[in-house]
């Protein structure tokens, strides 16, 4: 009983101190980081300590009051403190608290009595869980039980709980953890045309995203190649992929074997390499995503391993776009960068890490990076025309101008279409009819051009010569038709 009179006696969050105000906020932060393990991350780097709410407001440790539009993370959507609720609440604590499922309970058949009345027609049943986590547990158990197929098909950028199975299904590598990989999950892209992940247009796309679950990526890159199966295998594929190393050869309830081959994800590093992992603690950050120490152990740009320690996002950071070739132009241009494809990173749109990039599959090879400022516009910019960034310069002479003039002259120019795109006519030449160039990057079997409109240049530059000398021509022959000089002028 005085264990119980010592904890009656706490006041609210303050743990009995009776403090209030700032003094008070700091110590049970404090605390909160002593006892409390630092996994259970909060927001904002002051976090806020609620003590109480009323309906859709709450009040911080200090007396200010905000409108929470948090609610728990959704669950708390009938308001805090509803006078009916608490005295439901209370009534049933003063009765029972709890018995385990053991044993029936009233309110728990009512309550599943009155979920299945607010079902569409049906032999509805209701099993109660405590969380989201077990939810997803028990769905997955219950449909692996009643089909006899293993395999689970979940989407990327997805959150589905905190259990092992929960993270395992998860398709954002920041809530996933090492240890967490179970055999049978594939992870494909979401439907999500308002940003498609294949940069396609629906349904000229022919349902794309889907058709990616049979040659899934899971949420750390790992690539899962699917072979045609045997046909006593049905539909489930038979697949060589690369798998954790205490995966064993797995059988399905139809007795396909799924071979499995370990391998390392090339953007990231095994632990081992990466060390003894920091003793700093991981936070939420303001977007939900995590900051501090999230446990990643990856591989830095000059190709040694670290353990991923993440800022929040800040406005300060955002997605510009790389220079890319100084010019280009037409199929084909784009070039292995060995940068991971983009997804959902856009120019323009804040961003986490400084220095990130990744390659947004641009014909003019240019890539987006994290930075704090366009790094075009930074001193020396984009390297098309500044000195700087040139070697072996040579200024054209009136012969070179000539040359370039007559070999522009002699270009076969010709009216086409491209293949992967016939409905537009285009204007050009074809590589094949032209003699080595500067206006060919043979390299790249494209037109250059930048050198194609700079000989077009030195074109217009050598008949505004030519045309000069004429005009010089013309007015000293009219110098010398003056009055009484006809002969002359004849």
């Amino acid at each position: 009983m005085n264990e119980m009179n010592e904890m009656n006696g706490m006041n609210g969050m303050n743990g009995g101190t009776g403090m209030t105000g700032r003094d008070g906020t700091d110590q049970v932060i404090a605390r909160k980081k002593r006892y409390v393990f630092p996994n259970v991350a909060t927001f904002y780097a002051g976090p806020l300590v609620l003590e109480r709410g009323e309906g859709r407001t709450v009040w911080d440790s200090e007396g200010r009051s905000y409108l929470d539009f948090f609610v728990g993370i959704l669950t708390t959507s009938i308001g805090h403190a509803h006078p009916h609720f608490v005295k439901s609440m209370t009534a049933q604590v003063g009765k029972l608290v709890h018995t385990s499922t053991l044993y029936i309970n009233r309110p728990m058949v009512d309550m599943a009595e009155r979920l299945a009345a607010l079902c569409p027609d049906g032999d509805w049943k209701t099993f109660f869980t405590n969380s989201g986590t077990e939810a997803n547990e028990t769905a997955i158990l219950l449909s692996r039980v009643h089909t006899g197929h293993t395999e689970v098909i979940a989407l990327r950028h997805s959150y589905h709980g905190r259990s092992g199975l929960a993270m395992a299904l998860t398709g954002n590598a920041t809530w996933r953890h090492v240890g967490t990989e179970f055999a049978g999950i594939r992870h494909t892209h979401n439907a999500y045309c308002f940003r498609c992940p294949f940069r396609a247009t629906y349904p000229e796309c022919d349902l794309a995203c889907p058709e990616g679950a049979h040659n899934p990526t899971d949420a750390c890159g790992r690539v899962h190649t699917c072979e045609c199966v045997p046909e006593d295998c049905s539909d489930v594929p038979q697949c060589e992929f690369e798998c954790p190393a205490d995966t064993h050869n797995p059988v399905d309830a139809r007795g396909c074997t799924h071979t499995c081959e370990c391998a390392p994800d090339s953007g990231d590093c095994t632990d081992e390499e990466c060390g003894p992992a920091p003793m700093c603690p991981a936070y939420e950050c303001d977007d939900g995503s995590l900051g501090g120490c999230t446990g990643r152990c990856y591989r830095l740009t000059d190709d040694s391993c670290g353990w991923e320690i993440r800022n929040c996002p800040s406005d300060a950071l955002r997605w510009y776009w790389t220079c890319g070739d100084p010019v280009c132009g037409g199929p084909g241009g784009h070039r292995e960068s060995g940068l991971p494809e983009c997804t959902t990173e856009e120019a323009g749109e804040p961003c986490t890490s400084e220095g990130a990039s990744c390659d947004p599959m641009d014909d003019c090879n240019a890539h987006l990076i994290c930075a704090r400022s366009d790094p075009r516009q930074e001193p020396g910019g984009c390297p098309i025309s500044r000195r700087e960034f040139k070697r072996d310069i040579h200024y054209l002479t009136p012969e070179d101008r000539a040359r370039f003039s007559d070999e522009i002259m002699d270009m076969r120019l010709a009216t086409y279409r491209y293949r992967d795109a016939p409905d537009r006519l285009r204007l050009g030449f074809i590589i094949e009819d032209q003699e080595p160039s500067v206006s060919i990057d043979a390299g790249r079997d494209m037109v250059d051009l930048y050198g194609y409109v700079s000989m077009a240049v030195a074109t217009l530059q050598r008949q505004s010569e030519e045309i000069a000398a004429l005009r010089l021509k013309l007015e000293e022959l009219n110098a010398r038709c003056a009055p009484g000089e006809a002969a002359v002028c004849q």
